[in-house]
């Protein structure tokens, strides 16, 4: 845009913005991103964009191809969804239904229109729009920690199923107080079951904003709800780039089925 003109648009009220803007506004429109929700390896059909192609159109470079999609049908379509949690669906998360990944999601930002958070991801054709899904937000550690990034920028810590279950009962857990900081991948705390004791790990770096001092009262709510009330601490992330750092649900389950 010539300089003259984005002075003018200043002058009238006009102020700049960052993709994060763009993001939120495209969302709540249905509009798609090239390179998340579609790319070179979907047609228009999967990406709901069919209505914007002429495939009986003689000469069009892409006429086969269209033609071929739209009377084979699609396999996988592009969804809007809304999140039932605080929550916000990262590009990469796994959709899930009955306990199984069916999908994964490819845009996703908090709604101020709708105060809520909303996304765009691919399913199976045959899940339809009132299709009961759960989006997998969680990221995990090698040491079997799992964090949520929530809406208000706060990463929720916890252990996972696969590490309560291994400990057994669990009767004794210690974590650091409100306002401690807590480096990645380095010890937070320990936890004591009727089997062991063990470290527990942070799986991010930041500062604590809150401690569940429910599962010291009440150790055992980490074996019967370690994803819910078994949450261990609320953090204030130092660098969010370090959830790059860790596994997305399909690639924690790999490493558990390739241990002896």
């Amino acid at each position: 845009m010539p300089a003259h003109i984005w002075m003018t648009l200043v002058d009238e009220g006009a102020a700049s913005c960052g993709l994060g803007a763009r993001d939120v506004l495209r969302l709540e429109a249905g509009l798609l991103l090239h390179g998340n929700d579609m790319s070179v390896d979907t047609n228009p059909y999967e990406a709901g964009v069919g209505r914007f192609v002429r495939p009986d159109r003689r000469g069009y470079v892409a006429r086969e191809a269209l033609l071929r999609a739209r009377d084979e049908g699609v396999e996988r379509s592009l969804v809007g969804f809304v999140m039932t949690g605080r929550g916000i669906a990262r590009h990469g998360y796994n959709i899930m239904s009955e306990g199984r990944e069916i999908g994964e999601v490819t845009s996703g930002s908090p709604s101020p229109l709708l105060d809520r958070n909303i996304g765009l991801g691919y399913v199976p054709a045959d899940y339809s729009a009132e299709e009961t899904m759960t989006l997998d937000a969680l990221k995990y550690s090698e040491e079997h920690e799992w964090v949520r990034l929530e809406s208000d920028g706060i990463a929720v810590i916890g252990i996972t199923d696969f590490a309560a279950e291994s400990l057994g009962d669990v009767v004794f857990v210690e974590l650091p107080e409100v306002g401690a900081e807590l480096v990645q991948f380095e010890k937070m705390g320990e936890i004591e079951s009727v089997k062991a004791v063990s470290d527990l790990y942070s799986p991010v770096s930041g500062t604590i904003a809150e401690r569940n001092d429910s599962v010291i009262d009440s150790p055992e709510l980490v074996n019967d709800s370690p994803f819910d009330s078994g949450w261990m601490l609320r953090v204030n992330l130092s660098d969010s780039a370090q959830l790059d750092n860790l596994m997305f649900r399909s690639e924690y389950q790999t490493m558990l089925e390739a241990q002896p």
